[in-house]
């Protein structure tokens, strides 16, 4: 074999291999991102991020937020661009007390009555800090009558006094308390005592939940309510969306091209999100009455 030949016959495999490679690549891809696109696919604009309430003060030149709600809506806002598809660039808070008075000019910072009626809505955080998490899922369970097919966010008793409230997410005749408020009590006794604080134990596990669903305020557009009991279950839950759409449905291929809700349980552990499962899921109507 001449090098003439050599030199064209290296060049021919080498093109095909790439070829065979980028195709390869591509369709791993695009199977990734089926699950993602099946849920995600549905919320084009005009869509609103709606945050909780926040807790700022009159000095304050920003509304405050939580990080973990922040990571939320980030994980978001990048599975859209996997996507290709451009996210929500408009965003609200579901109430902002104390805050200056907006000038006439200015973009509304809480959501608007008129905007829940004619926008695709993604809601983040559970009813302890979002008030349209909490009008959602009531209207959810009443008006398209899902009472039993939604998990819903119940308020308990603190765990000591000056303590906060312990909520936990009850759906049918399950109530699931999140383990992080038994694990912080356990680390915070161990500080106490002076003992050493085993690595297994700071690690955090909290409930959280994710439905998509019509916009129960108009029909025509979708909700998406992603919320833990506490901030990593809302994080954890987003990130789930992001990384492992599939699991949510138990394909390998991805596919919930339906409404849905579904329970999710997060682990938490040295600052990064470990893990994240889906450990219940139930199929709602597309079409509710």
């Amino acid at each position: 074999m001449d090098i003439k030949t050599h030199i064209v016959g290296t060049a021919i495999w080498t093109s095909g291999a790439f070829v065979v490679g980028f195709g390869l690549s591509w369709a791993k891809k695009k199977i990734e991102t089926r699950g993602l696109k099946a849920i995600l696919g549905d919320f084009a604009q005009p869509a609103i991020f709606v945050y909780p309430r926040c807790t700022g003060n009159k000095s304050d030149l920003l509304p405050q937020t939580a990080t973990e709600d922040f990571l939320a809506s980030n994980n978001l806002i990048s599975a859209f661009r996997e996507l290709k598809v451009t996210p929500p660039d408009t965003w609200r808070f579901a109430h902002i007390p104390h805050m200056h008075p907006q000038k006439p000019d200015e973009e509304p910072r809480e959501l608007k009555a008129t905007e829940r009626e004619s926008h695709n809505l993604i809601l983040i955080g559970s009813t302890r800090g979002n008030d349209e998490t909490k009008q959602a899922l009531q209207k959810l369970s009443v008006q398209f009558g899902y009472e039993g097919k939604i998990p819903t966010f119940v308020e308990g008793t603190s765990r000591a006094e000056g303590s906060r409230s312990e909520y936990s997410i009850r759906w049918k005749q399950d109530a699931r308390i999140s383990p992080s408020y038994a694990q912080d009590a356990e680390e915070a006794a161990l500080k106490k005592a002076g003992e050493a604080i085993a690595p297994e134990k700071k690690e955090r596990n909290d409930f959280a939940i994710i439905i998509k669903a019509r916009n129960p305020w108009n029909k025509n557009y979708k909700i998406l309510i992603v919320g833990g009991i506490r901030g990593i279950g809302t994080w954890g839950a987003a990130k789930l969306l992001r990384r492992w759409p599939e699991r949510i449905d138990g394909r390998k291929w991805g596919g919930t091209r339906g409404d849905f809700s579904a329970l999710i349980r997060v682990t938490y552990k040295d600052g990064h999100l470990v893990d994240a499962e889906c450990i219940q899921r139930v199929d709602l109507p597309s079409d509710p009455h």
